[in-house]
């Protein structure tokens, strides 16, 4: 056991140990089986506690495990990701009827946190235990060494960075042991605590024994402010608190999450590539001067600034100042600092002075050559996050104007004009006018500025093309059994198939008929489209040969195959809000093989085809008793890029209905997905296919999901992250969730063994509504990440263990869920468990909906009643479903629909 040289004594509030050699353990146990006393045991020494390596192994290893003080606390840490790693209390032959309490927290959704009593350490690998298995599970008993008591839940799924509160009872009798473990989030009342009981009268049960910690998986693990209490067993229900959950607990250094970067300018390396993650981007910009603004996810106390900057033979060293943003004011907290320009070294500062911050800009002062380029590869922040209601400011976000040259001779103005950019691009708006009596840029240190007015255009819309107009563009025309020459020029002389070979710049008018599949494989020119269009009376080319009974009934593929790019397919009908499996110009759609194996799809992209405009088509299987994914986007390692999938269907399917592979800047919107099926190990066809609405591997940068409506979605949940990856820079918006297991589950449990490492970062998952789940252990969203921001979404009417979501998240309305399993006749309520968690949290007592049926065919989720407000969004989260502005009465209603 590591502990500060300077900080011998255990010095927990309540818990303050007697400074006792192991010779007066004997004491410690008469002590704690007498009657005598109901007082918190005092004093040992941290180093009475020791650590035991992985494995549930009994051979002391102490560097796993580190006592140190924060901010007048003592704390018990570890870094280590081992499994099964456990820190003992040295007491022997221990104790039996106690009450033993204190406090606990993980930095990581992923990591694996519990306590353990009546141990029998450091002589048999057996005891009593509370833990949260990896991975974001819930905190349960577990025996280890007998089988009593085993796999008793607590509806508490821990959110990283938050303390726990936990107290467990034990009553030791002649005929059996009893206990009682509550766990409670810190600054709730212990009667809002989740609580199990358990009474073992096993052959095997515990009589007594020691207590300890139990860890395993990614992150940092916690625990502080522990107590031992006797327990006159008589009254198992006693209600000690030795901390007052009113008390603070002590804050610890964590990574903050940076949620928004601008910069003052960029030479096509993008601000955001510095927090990015990855040392091999960067953001560049030349010049001094030159900087970048960095916004918290929330307010910390920074405490370490981490900068990274890019390799250069040329230039070995940079110099740069940073600036906190402190309310509206910005407080310098490095001044003219170097750094190494070495992708592999860290530079790292720490800072002295803490106070209240939201934001950090970093300014470029040069470096040794006379080029003065800024290359900052990676910018990380540490600190202590601060509970606060304020708005969070960026570092942009100033209305001062003055600023001066380095050399002081003149006052110099730096100005912000508004400015609009396109989607997709960064804010670069910042001008400079800098009048110093020399003529020439001098640094300037930006403590003082103009407002920065700088808006980004929403994502393009998706509409429905004009009429074609054949006298711009070349039009061709196919009719399955045309009998002319088979030209395509007119409808009477049309292709009977679609030929091998399209032509870029072309539309191909398509009428009714079947068509089989289609390998779409032209040449690429430039970006040069190629258009297949439904027939429609109002939009059919030329008139030679037509005939409107050629546009009644859809054209009917089986499978696309797409291995190149720029192709726009357009059904022209059916499909969105009113239609969604109804009506469409265009189906794809096929008979899966009889067998379990293979990847088929009815659209399959290749190559990381890209630039795929598909809209107004239905793909659909005659049987889901076999393997068929919706599209596949897997192969030869994806990389597609604007793709816009837009009022389509996708259904009746068994697999994935999206499998995506490092794919960027994507849209897909107004779709209906629905029944996904998923099996388990005893299905009649097809065993352990694992089902979802989209599965991601690889990296997803800016996908756009809105306006779908989701049904019926088996598996592992309607977005899961499998494999390796992670999901950047998601906007999942004004959707419908209905009859589908978990919304949104992220993988990652390599710690354990797995295989899935997979994290969501940056999403914004605002205004859904996710109504009549069946049935799961997980109801909330499940985000191993960072940035995740989860607002104004409404949960009805679903079954779930634990409604939990990760993330930043509040303004969600919670309406009759619940937990069935092991709960009386209607279930165990969950609305204000899950409301509790937020500051702006809702529940109602009945349907907010119009009609709320079982079938969102025939339901109307728009509201009746006005919610509470919601957060008040931006474009482009500022349009519900239906088009309709939101928070154009001054409500901004929570849901997929404005009242």
């Amino acid at each position: 056991m590591k502990y500060e040289p300077v900080q011998l004594l255990l010095n927990f509030v309540g818990f303050a140990f007697l400074s006792v050699s192991l010779g007066g353990c004997s004491k410690f146990e008469t002590y704690l089986n007498s009657t005598s006393s109901n007082t918190a045991l005092s004093s040992f020494k941290t180093t009475d506690f020791f650590d035991t390596g992985s494995g549930n192994s009994l051979q002391t290893q102490d560097d796993l495990f580190q006592f140190y003080r924060e901010k007048a606390r003592l704390i018990l840490k570890t870094e280590s990701t081992e499994t099964n790693i456990h820190s003992h209390l040295n007491v022997s032959p221990g104790y039996q009827s106690m009450i033993y309490s204190g406090s606990m927290m993980v930095s990581d959704a992923r990591a694996g946190i519990g306590i353990t009593f009546l141990s029998q350490y450091p002589f048999t690998d057996a005891y009593y235990r509370v833990r949260r298995y990896q991975n974001n599970s819930v905190f349960h008993i577990e025996n280890h060494g007998n089988t009593a008591c085993s796999k008793k839940y607590l509806d508490i799924n821990p959110e990283p960075m938050t303390w726990y509160r936990f107290k467990v009872t034990t009553a030791v009798f002649s005929s059996k042991t009893d206990f009682t473990v509550s766990i409670w989030k810190h600054g709730t009342s212990e009667d809002q605590a989740s609580t199990i009981f358990c009474s073992d009268s096993s052959q095997e049960r515990f009589q007594q024994g020691t207590i300890g910690v139990w860890s395993m998986g990614p992150g940092v693990k916690y625990w502080s402010d522990f107590s031992i209490s006797y327990n006159p067993f008589e009254d198992i229900s006693v209600d000690e608190t030795v901390l007052s959950d009113s008390e603070p607990l002590p804050m610890v250094e964590q990574e903050i999450t940076l949620v928004k970067v601008t910069a003052s300018s960029h030479d096509g390396h993008l601000p955001e590539y510095a927090i990015d993650r990855d040392v091999d981007t960067r953001w560049s910009a030349n010049g001094i001067g030159e900087f970048l603004d960095i916004t918290f996810d929330a307010h910390y106390q920074v405490s370490r600034v981490e900068v990274i900057y890019a390799s250069d033979v040329n230039q070995t060293e940079s110099y740069f100042d940073a600036y906190l943003q402190a309310g509206v004011e910005l407080v310098q907290i490095l001044k003219g600092e170097s750094a190494a320009h070495d992708a592999n070294v860290t530079n790292s500062y720490d800072i002295s002075d803490s106070f209240d911050s939201t934001g950090l800009k970093i300014v470029g002062l040069g470096n040794n050559t006379s080029h003065n380029w800024n290359s900052i590869a990676e910018v990380r922040v540490f600190g202590y996050k601060v509970d606060s209601t304020e708005p969070v400011l960026s570092p942009g976000s100033l209305n001062n104007s003055i600023t001066k040259c380095v050399e002081g001779e003149k006052i110099t103005r730096v100005r912000y004009e508004s400015e609009t950019v396109p989607y997709g691009s960064s804010c670069q708006s910042q001008q400079q006018v800098q009048e110093c009596v020399s003529g020439k840029y001098g640094n300037f240190f930006p403590n003082e500025y103009t407002a920065l007015s700088c808006s980004v255009e929403p994502e393009p819309p998706v509409v429905n093309n004009e009429p074609i107009d054949c006298q711009q563009l070349e039009c061709f025309y196919v009719r399955s059994g045309a009998a002319g020459n088979n030209t395509g020029m007119d409808w009477e002389n049309a292709y009977s198939s679609l030929p091998d070979s399209l032509v870029r710049g072309a539309v191909y008018f398509i009428a009714q008929g079947n068509y089989g599949s289609y390998n779409f494989n032209d040449t690429q020119s430039g970006s040069q489209w190629i258009q297949l269009r439904k027939a429609l009376s109002s939009d059919h080319g030329t008139d030679v040969g037509w005939n409107d009974t050629y546009s009644i009934d859809p054209a009917r593929f089986t499978q696309w195959t797409f291995s190149t790019g720029f192709y726009k397919i357009d059904g022209q009908t059916g499909g969105g809000e009113g239609s969604w499996k109804s009506g469409y110009g265009i189906e794809v759609s096929l008979t899966p093989e009889q067998k379990c194996t293979g990847n088929d799809a009815f659209i399959a992209i290749k190559n990381g085809a890209s630039d795929l405009e598909i809209r107004h088509t239905q793909m659909f299987a005659t049987s889901n008793n076999y393997k068929i994914r919706g599209i596949n986007a897997t192969t030869e390692g994806g990389g597609s890029t604007n793709i816009i999938f837009a009022y389509n269907a996708i259904h009746t399917i068994f697999g994935q209905a999206l499998y995506m592979n490092n794919w960027s800047n994507s849209v897909f919107e107004h779709n209906y997905i629905a029944d996904v099926r998923s099996t388990g190990a005893n299905d009649a066809y097809c065993t352990n296919i694992h089902g979802e609405g989209v599965a991601t591997i690889g990296k997803n940068r800016n996908i756009t999901f809105r306006y779908n409506l989701w049904d019926n979605i088996k598996g592992t949940a309607v977005f899961a992250g499998i494999n390796v990856g992670e999901s950047v820079d998601w906007k999942i918006y004004g959707n419908i969730f209905s009859r589908s297991t978990t919304t949104i589950y992220y993988y990652n449990n390599v710690g354990s063994g797995g295989t899935n490492s997979q994290f969501m970062t940056n999403l914004s998952f605002y205004n859904n509504i996710i109504v009549n789940m069946p049935g799961s252990s997980q109801g909330g969203l499940v985000l191993p990440g960072s940035g995740n921001r989860v607002m104004n979404n409404i949960w009805f009417n679903n079954i779930a263990n634990s409604f939990g979501i990760s993330g930043s998240h509040d303004y969600n309305l919670f309406v009759k869920n619940r937990r069935v399993s092991g709960c009386p006749d209607g279930g165990c309520p969950k609305d204000g468990e899950a409301a509790q968690l937020e500051i702006h949290g809702q529940t109602l007592s009945s349907s907010p909906f119009v009609n709320a049926s079982s079938d969102p065919l025939v339901s109307d989720y728009r509201l009746k009643i006005a919610t509470d407000p919601g957060l008040v969004l931006k474009a482009p989260f500022d349009k519900d479903m239906s088009g309709v502005t939101r928070g154009a009465d001054g409500h901004f209603d929570r849901g997929a629909f404005e009242k």
